[in-house]
């Protein structure tokens, strides 16, 4: 499912973001290997990494880079979009977030 980021007014005035589902469709995944993260600032006796995936869609136009993907009780930000075989797909890759990083975005 895609989702897209919504903010919205509270009851007291403050904003708040909620993650609107945009819809549901069919689509070809394959989990790549773990990237390598190598930022100094976290560098401290590990290794920082992130999960990547792929997906292939067929072809639209209204996805970009604030929605991110809810896919088998896990949610990925979207990282790069790129068009296949002249609009005929979309191969999409994708971060894995964490519970606490999807409820904090």
């Amino acid at each position: 499912m895609f989702q897209r980021r919504q903010v919205t007014r509270s009851a007291d005035g403050g904003e708040q973001v909620v993650w609107v589902d945009m819809f549901t469709l069919w689509c070809q995944i394959t989990p790549l290997k773990y990237k390598s993260l190598e930022h100094q600032e976290y560098r401290a006796d590990r290794d920082i990494a992130e999960k990547l995936g792929e997906f292939i869609i067929r072809f639209r136009t209204d996805i970009d880079f604030q929605d991110r993907i809810f896919y088998n009780n896990l949610y990925y930000n979207i990282r790069a979009i790129e068009e296949v075989s002249r609009r005929r797909y979309l191969r999409i890759t994708a971060n894995w977030l964490d519970t606490f990083q999807a409820t904090q975005s």
